[in-house]
């Protein structure tokens, strides 16, 4: 076979072996989807080469020999370019094996033509030497499949720019100087080839498209090889960004945002891009944020957005170490973290104060409750032993009396108290009157007050209604009218009495006792124990008024005390009307 070295066929031959080495190089060195591009790249390299060992041949059945290779070439080369392009976009779910084998189809079916033209010339109508000018060249005659495989090529190389536009078009700033490289290397083709179709050629027949095609897959190798151009690709950022379940966002040394995913977007309910608005926009009125971000401090905020809670990582980037060139904010939903911890924190106060009634209720029964009890059983032992004649126990009864008595007291309201600490208190509300109540226990006060000489009056209007637990206020009342008895001298004066104010009622219970001072008003009406003995030796039960507190707070109202020492004392209590 003799060949005719010329200029076009040199360079043709030997940028298509550079190609192909360069075709070998990316496949070894990527993996995956972009291999696509390896495959293109080596389409190029061998169309490039059997078309310079064409342009070399001097006669009409050395070139046909090798057009038939070169179509190999020529026809694989547009549906590899348009899956390397669908694989660049991240649509690898279109290359099925049926969307492969009718892609493939035509390339297949245009390489039998070739092979076949001398049988029915579909894709040449006829072949000529054409021997006119400096060179020997292949001239054509184009049949009805040359048409419909030139259609097949524009349509791939048109909708593979046309998804690499649209992704162009739809890709933040951050990756747009990529997508010009790979989309204005689209059209060098395009362009070159369109000169071609419409006669622009040198020689009359040399096709300058291969040299285009070299050109094109020389920038996107050098690109791929050199500049990592196919690593940082929206494949990459879709399935990693767009897939992270917390919000992304990188500003630029103004604050400004130059990307955020879809989660982000969310968070602050935008529906459209944020790529553009400055960082003051969006969340301006988070002053800790702001001040960690102009600062460009690597911190961690929390913060409240509508009704979510957010950790906010801020991550400075800088180039050298020095120059600051922007941020990372790294958005995380808190909320049902927050809650937990809210939950435990809340566990914890219960416990602490579990701990702390438990030990309230151990000390009362190591106070109040030993020192009755033992002179009970002091009592009943000098009894048994016969060392206690009957007039000297008859003596005794009042003092025993009284400590029975006020025992018996303390475990009720021990009980009471203690079923609202550990269990709570279930309240049953009701309108009810409170003069009938107070009426119908006066008479248990009364026996109580005649003992000490003490008179006891109600002074509380009929057709007073409040809306309360009807048995909680009798406790309070008991409690409270119990204390104005006990604090007061003989032939001294206790009075129960109710006002309207506003929407509660307001009632009151007035002794002409011995009075408190400011620091045991502070001591009653605070979350301590604390007990003092009546004016004729009566015990305290300590736990009077922190059941009244208690239970009246519970019922919507509230508590205090109104004293002086030696003026006697008033306790007030509210309740609903």
């Amino acid at each position: 076979m003799f060949l005719s070295i010329n200029a076009f066929a040199t360079t043709l031959f030997l940028s298509g072996v550079v190609s192909m080495l360069i075709s070998i190089c990316v496949w070894s060195r990527v993996v995956g989807s972009i291999r696509w591009f390896a495959h293109m790249l080596f389409c190029i390299a061998f169309w490039a080469i059997t078309y310079g060992l064409e342009l070399a041949c001097t006669s009409l059945e050395q070139m046909l020999f090798w057009i038939h290779f070169e179509y190999v070439g020529i026809a694989l080369l547009p549906a590899t370019w348009f899956c390397f392009i669908v694989s660049f976009i991240g649509k690898h779910q279109w290359l099925t094996r049926r969307n492969l084998a009718i892609l493939f189809s035509i390339p297949v079916i245009t390489m039998v033509l070739v092979w076949t033209n001398s049988l029915h010339h579909l894709h040449y109508k006829s072949v000529s030497l054409d021997v006119a000018g400096d060179y020997r060249l292949l001239a054509i005659e184009r049949g009805p499949w040359y048409y419909l495989f030139t259609g097949y090529f524009y349509v791939l190389l048109a909708a593979g720019t046309i998804l690499l536009q649209n992704r162009f078009r739809h890709a933040d700033r951050i990756y747009r100087q990529q997508n010009w490289i790979i989309l204005l290397s689209a059209f060098i083709p395009w362009f070159v080839n369109l000169l071609y179709l419409l006669g622009f050629r040198p020689y009359k027949h040399i096709d300058l498209t291969p040299y285009a095609f070299i050109i094109t897959s020389s920038l996107l190798a050098i690109g791929l090889l050199r500049f990592r151009l196919l690593d940082l690709i929206p494949i990459a950022r879709d399935k990693i960004i767009e897939g992270m379940h917390s919000g992304m966002m990188v500003l630029d040394v103004q604050d400004f945002v130059i990307d955020a995913n879809s989660e982000m977007r969310r968070i602050l309910q935008r529906e459209s891009k944020i790529v553009g608005e400055h960082f003051q926009a969006l969340l301006g009125g988070e002053a800790q944020l702001n001040e960690h971000v102009s600062n460009r401090t690597h911190a961690k905020v929390q913060f409240q957005l509508l009704d979510r809670w957010y950790e906010v990582g801020i991550t400075p980037l800088f180039e050298h170490q020095t120059v600051h060139t922007g941020l990372i904010l790294l958005f995380t939903d808190i909320t049902d973290h927050r809650a937990v911890e809210q939950k435990l924190a809340q566990q914890t106060r219960d416990l602490q104060a579990l701990n702390r009634t438990k030990s309230r209720l151990l000390s009362i029964i190591a106070h109040d409750l030993r020192g009755p009890m033992s002179g009970l059983v002091e009592l009943m032992k000098f009894m048994e032993e016969g060392s206690l004649s009957q007039a000297e126990f008859k003596a005794q009864l009042p003092l025993l009396s009284r400590n029975v008595n006020g025992t018996y007291a303390l475990l009720e309201n021990l009980l009471l108290w203690s079923k609202s600490q550990f269990e709570g208190e279930r309240l049953t509300v009701e309108s009810f009157n409170l003069a009938q109540l107070v009426h119908d226990s006066i008479d248990v006060w009364q026996q109580q007050a005649h003992r000490k000489g003490i008179i006891l009056q109600s002074n509380i209007p009929e057709g007073i209604q409040v809306l309360a637990d009807r048995e909680m206020i009798r406790i309070v009342l008991r409690n409270l009218v119990s204390n104005a008895i006990k604090f007061t001298p003989a032939k001294g004066l206790v009075t129960i009495s109710a006002t309207h104010s506003g929407d509660h009622v307001r009632v009151k219970v007035t002794d002409t006792g011995v009075g408190m001072s400011a620091q045991d008003q502070k001591l009653i009406l605070g979350q301590d124990y604390y007990t003092t003995k009546g004016t004729a030796g009566e015990p305290g039960t300590g736990l009077g008024l922190m059941l009244c507190k208690e239970y009246v707070e519970k019922n919507q109202g509230q508590l205090w005390v109104e004293s002086e020492l030696g003026q006697g004392s008033s306790f007030f209590f509210s309740l609903p009307r």
